[in-house]
């Protein structure tokens, strides 16, 4: 769930990367990482119905998360 970890060690059963990539919304909005992290989350939040169609794929599985480490992303949202 991290739009801007490029290089993740093991496999993704589901990658935020397939709906937005935090260097194309830097680039394209002239962002900085923290401004564009913060669009990527909101973008999510506007398209949640896509995680959710994801997750339901493994409803019988335990999933876990794993989330960019900036506090900013969960102080403001």
């Amino acid at each position: 769930m991290d739009p801007a970890n490029e290089n993740i060690p093991y496999d993704c059963a589901i990658d935020i990367w397939d709906l937005i990539v935090l260097d194309d919304v830097m680039e394209e909005f002239k962002l900085g990482p923290n401004g564009a992290l913060l669009y990527c989350f909101e973008f999510l939040d506007k398209n949640i119905k896509w995680i959710l169609d994801k997750i339901e794929d493994f409803k019988d599985y335990y999933l876990i998360f794993d989330l960019p480490g900036q506090i900013e992303l969960y102080l403001n949202s």
